[in-house]
């Protein structure tokens, strides 16, 4: 029973685009004028439209998982609607009084770059291209808040430690004093402390002694 249940609550997605949910049709118009980015993906930044972004080539596929997954919702009693999050467009489904927020975006991969005839310019290397393997990235009600709430936190914590030490601060400084010491499978260490100095920086409340690299706090 509880197999068949779950059966008859998953949404399936046709192979053909059927008629298309207004959402849709508007991300779908969006997305058919846009210019794809170095690399090689396409996104709909006109108002009103859903969180899509992938390559050109998934553009067809994208769009009938989208109508499928919007109809679906609706049929089920969430709406769905849109949004901004970080300026990137997003599509919001209100869920038992709860507004999940998610993307569906395509994946990157590396290719090598393949010297063509008539090329004047070429340098060995990889550049990024959509992979073909669509996800549905989805973002819980209340963690966007958070996450900002707690990097106000670390950036109040860093720039205080810099402003209580008149000869400025070091990267590593920050990570082992406030307790911040990172790495990603032992490599790129300390690199939460550096991103956090690097915002602080952006913003204008330190300043970087280059020959020491020291970071002093400008006062403001």
């Amino acid at each position: 029973m509880a197999a068949a249940e779950r059966a008859s609550q998953s949404i399936r997605v046709s192979e053909r685009t059927g008629p298309l949910h207004p959402l849709v049709a508007r991300t779908n118009a969006a997305i058919a004028n846009a210019h794809a980015n170095y690399r090689g993906m396409v996104t709909a930044h006109e108002k009103g439209c859903l969180g899509i972004s992938v390559g050109m080539k998934s553009n067809g596929r994208a769009i009938r998982i989208m109508n499928a997954l919007v109809r679906g919702l609706e049929a089920r009693g969430f709406p769905v609607s849109v949004g901004l999050d970080d300026r990137k467009p997003v599509t919001v489904a209100k869920i038992n009084d709860e507004e999940v927020m998610f993307r569906l975006e395509e994946g990157q991969s590396m290719k090598k770059r393949v010297k063509k005839p008539g090329d004047t310019y070429f340098y060995e290397g990889y550049d990024h291209v959509p992979s073909g393997k669509l996800t549905l990235t989805v973002v819980p009600q209340g963690t966007i808040e958070l996450a900002q709430q707690r990097l106000a936190m670390l950036k109040k914590a860093v720039l205080d430690f810099a402003r209580a030490n008149q000869g400025g601060i070091t990267n590593a400084d920050a990570a082992s004093m406030l307790g911040l010491r990172s790495d990603y499978r032992n490599h790129q260490k300390d690199y939460i402390t550096y991103s956090i100095l690097g915002l602080l920086l952006r913003e204008g409340k330190i300043i970087r002694v280059d020959s020491s690299r020291h970071h002093c706090a400008t006062g403001e």
